[in-house]
């Protein structure tokens, strides 16, 4: 009953680590089959990045972007590192070349806005600051100035922390300009000491945005003419560099306003249509519109209602052309959408989080039920068989006793034979013969006689608990031969020799086992080796096909009795 629990507990152990080592097996080889699909992606996506990138570089914007904005199609979670790093890259290009050479806003705004979600969800932060400060001109270009210098903070914050002092430059030039424009610098005063702390390596740009901010300390000041003056210096620091163009029109863009609060408006005319030459010629069409609105205002404030009704007028022609009836609404619809998009993703990836969740916990559950099924079984068996090992110790214990009295009856028996030799013999009747059938052999006096003087040595000389104690060695105590000898114990006794003499020396390992006081120290080899056993494991097996326990059992079960 035993072997067989315990032969149901292994099977289904076994079965559970089959069952965990298969899944584990279909997970690894699904795992590594999706990720050469999704590395095969990777290299789709790189393709088709590189192919964008000639395009554009052939300055062939529509066929730059029919490659680039692929790369929002192919974009998912599963693909490698590598891969998040390109579609992050390419769609950021394409929010460029939207914005600044096909004028289509709406649609820079969706590739500069799915650009930056890549990135945060990624951790690219490399990358962000230029996308977060690309963002912020779609929001200028739409007077949401509000919004423009709070991503312009993030770029140049992000800037900062990648170390990328050109971006923070770009940030800071963008700050100045949204400041005017609005009449607030405090954003300006909030990154002045982290601007000025850095060192910066383009020597041009940053005497350019320092001469920037002082413009703006002077506008603060209301002291314009100084303000104008420094903005022409601005100006020529980069007026031949083609690269540096924008930040030479935003300049001037600048000076206008100040010309305008000056009431200086032909003179501000004569800047902003200098600047539209310069826009048109460029395809700035962004600034273009701006400069319309200024001619428009400028125009009416000078008292000229014509001219400006006739820019006005235009304004509103380049406005429906470039951003639509609702340009504005569809920009604050995508970000709208995008928040219900990500809000919703959000409540689906916590959904599947709490299914995962349940499952695990389901799990878990049935994994303690069965664990703790498997411990309450466990601890009954153990009961079950301690109960079953105090049994066999107490019976073997009064088989000991009884053992132990036959054998001081026997001292006894030949002490009296040295002084009686009349009484040296045991009656037949004091022999106990296992019955036997009509066809076995029937042991006569002698035999019986012969049996107890084997008997007498085997319980009372100290030679049968050495190794080399043999049958001839008995025959040679008992006075007899080695043949009678094996035919009596088997025909009287009923057991061979070997089998004899392994439950009188296991008896004796019996009582050195729980004689605490004079082995208590003894090693369970010690014992075996004290009462003639070749090796620990010849003993184990005669002792415990004799009394049922190993021998570490019996001495344990005798030291918890001694306890109590």
């Amino acid at each position: 009953m035993q072997n067989l629990n315990k032969h149901k507990i292994l099977l289904f152990l076994a079965v559970a680590v089959i069952a965990l080592i298969t899944g584990v097996t279909f997970q690894r080889c699904t795992y590594f089959s999706n990720k050469a699909y999704w590395q095969k992606e990777g290299v789709r996506t790189d393709s088709i990045y590189r192919e964008g990138m000639k395009y554009k570089a052939m300055q062939m914007p529509d066929s730059a972007l029919a490659r680039l904005v692929r790369l929002k199609e192919l974009y998912t979670p599963e693909l490698p590192d590598s891969a998040d790093r390109i579609c992050v890259k390419g769609l950021h290009e394409a929010g460029v070349i939207y914005f600044q050479h096909v004028n289509d806003y709406k649609n820079a705004f969706d590739c500069l806005t799915t650009s930056m979600e890549i990135a945060e969800q990624n951790g690219l932060y490399d990358q962000l600051a230029a996308i977060y400060i690309d963002l912020a001109m779609v929001y200028y270009v739409f007077r949401d100035v509000d919004t423009a210098i709070s991503l312009t903070i993030q770029g140049f914050d992000t800037a900062k922390k990648n170390g990328d002092t050109d971006l923070m430059l770009r940030a800071v030039n963008n700050i100045i300009i949204g400041g005017f424009d609005i009449g607030d610098f405090s954003a300006l005063d909030s990154i002045l000491e982290q601007y000025r702390s850095n060192i910066i390596s383009d020597a041009v740009l940053k005497q350019f945005t320092d001469c920037m901010i002082e413009a703006a300390k002077l506008y603060e000041q209301r002291r314009y003419n100084d303000a104008v003056r420094i903005l022409d210096q601005c100006i020529s620091i980069i007026e031949h560099i083609p690269e540096y163009e924008r930040q030479k029109v935003a300049a001037i863009s600048v000076k206008t306003l100040i010309l305008q609060n000056q009431e200086k408006y032909r003179e501000a005319i004569s800047v902003i249509n200098n600047l539209r030459d310069k826009s048109i010629r460029q395809e700035h069409a962004d600034m273009e519109i701006s400069y319309l609105q200024f001619l428009t205002r400028l125009y009416y404030q000078a008292g000229n209602s014509d001219s400006s009704t006739y820019y006005a007028l235009k304004y509103i022609n380049l406005a429906e052309s470039l951003f639509g009836s609702r340009a504005f609404g569809n920009i604050k619809d995508v970000e709208s959408n995008r928040r219900i998009v990500r809000a919703d993703k959000q409540i689906r990836l916590l959904q599947l989080e709490n299914s995962f969740n349940k499952r695990l916990l389901l799990f878990f559950g049935l994994t303690v039920l069965v664990v703790s099924t498997l411990l309450v079984l466990i601890m009954r068996q153990k009961r079950t068989l301690r109960s079953r090992n105090e049994e066999l110790f107490r019976k073997n214990e009064e088989f000991m006793r009884e053992i132990e009295t036959e054998r001081e009856r026997r001292t006894a028996m030949i002490n009296m034979e040295t002084t009686s030799p009349s009484d040296s013999l045991t009656p037949v009747a004091d022999i106990k013969t296992e019955e036997v059938d009509g066809n076995e052999e029937q042991p006569d006096e002698s035999m019986i006689r012969l049996a107890e003087r084997i008997t007498n040595v085997m319980e009372t000389n100290e030679e049968v608990l050495q190794e080399s104690f043999s049958v001839d060695r008995l025959a040679e105590l008992v006075e007899s031969s080695q043949k009678k000898v094996s035919r009596t114990l088997n025909v009287v006794l009923g057991k061979n020799f070997p089998t004899y003499l392994g439950e009188v020396r296991v008896r004796e390992a019996c009582r050195r086992l729980t004689d605490f006081e004079t082995y208590g120290q003894y090693t369970l080899e010690s014992i075996a080796n004290s009462c003639g056993f070749r090796s620990r494991t010849n003993f184990v097996s005669v002792f415990k096909k004799s009394t049922g326990l190993t021998p570490s059992e019996y001495r344990k079960i005798a030291q918890n009795r001694s306890k109590h």
